[in-house]
């Protein structure tokens, strides 16, 4: 299975910067684990929905193999 693809997202705040570098490098370093924990959860969400479809599919065709779909009371395809 190949699976690739890529991802851009932005984001803009307004932090307090105290004297020295220490709260700049700090305040950048929320900013990306903020980030980069919702685009964990972005794909995630993608990846379940994805599966769930797949195994919906799989239940519709196992009952279309199985005859338990009558004509007219379901769809096979």
């Amino acid at each position: 299975m190949d699976l690739s693809g890529n991802m851009t997202r932005q984001v803009e705040a307004d932090l307090p910067v105290e004297q020295g570098d220490a709260s700049h490098i700090a305040n950048v370093g929320r900013l990306v684990e903020d980030m980069e924990l919702k685009m964990r959860n972005l794909l995630r969400m993608s990846y379940h929905l994805g599966r769930e479809l797949d195994l919906e599919n799989a239940n519709q065709i196992a009952f279309c193999r199985g005859g338990l779909l009558r004509q007219g009371q379901g769809r096979c395809w």
